[in-house]
């Protein structure tokens, strides 16, 4: 089944918002914000350092962060 839409919400927490469960079981695909949290973080402290930074390191304990501290 193609996509027709993305439903994209910027909040990363909770996960799923009301918004993506809503999404769920649609032809939508649903993104939260967390991504791009990561990313402007991620930006945001290489221009910091004045190097690269390590983006996977930072997603998964971003995602491991909120394993712990939600739900």
């Amino acid at each position: 089944m193609p996509i027709t839409a993305i439903v994209y919400d910027l909040i990363y927490t909770p996960n799923p918002t009301q918004l993506l469960r809503d999404t769920l079981n649609s032809d939508r695909t649903a993104l939260n914000g967390l991504e791009m949290l990561v990313q402007q973080g991620a930006a945001a402290l290489s221009l910091w350092l004045n190097r690269p930074v390590p983006i996977e390191i930072m997603r998964d304990a971003l995602i491991a962060h909120f394993a712990q501290t939600t739900d």
